[in-house]
């Protein structure tokens, strides 16, 4: 999850209710958010830069919730990293 607003985490609160998703990491600049979702999802790993969250080598998704100025930079970051990583696929 990269962005911890309160957008991100009614999809990321969705996304738990199914039972089929494990929340690996959450990332957000601002530290309270990144306690918000982790009282969602208390065992993923929290990252103050999306590219540090980015080098997980076991992600299988990225949820991008930032604001709408950012989402090409960070879609095209996560990208980038799917090319040089081995992301699990299903």
């Amino acid at each position: 999850m990269i962005g911890a607003g309160e957008r991100g985490r009614g999809v990321l609160a969705n996304f738990i209710e199914t039972g089929q998703v494990e929340v690996a990491a959450v990332c957000d600049i601002y530290p309270r958010m990144i306690d918000l979702a982790k009282s969602q999802a208390p065992h993923a790993v929290s990252f103050g830069d999306h590219r540090k969250l980015l080098e997980m080598k076991d992600l299988d998704v990225v949820q991008i919730a930032v604001p709408d100025h950012w989402h090409a930079a960070v879609a095209i970051d996560a990208l980038n990293a799917a090319r040089t990583c081995t992301w699990r696929s299903r």
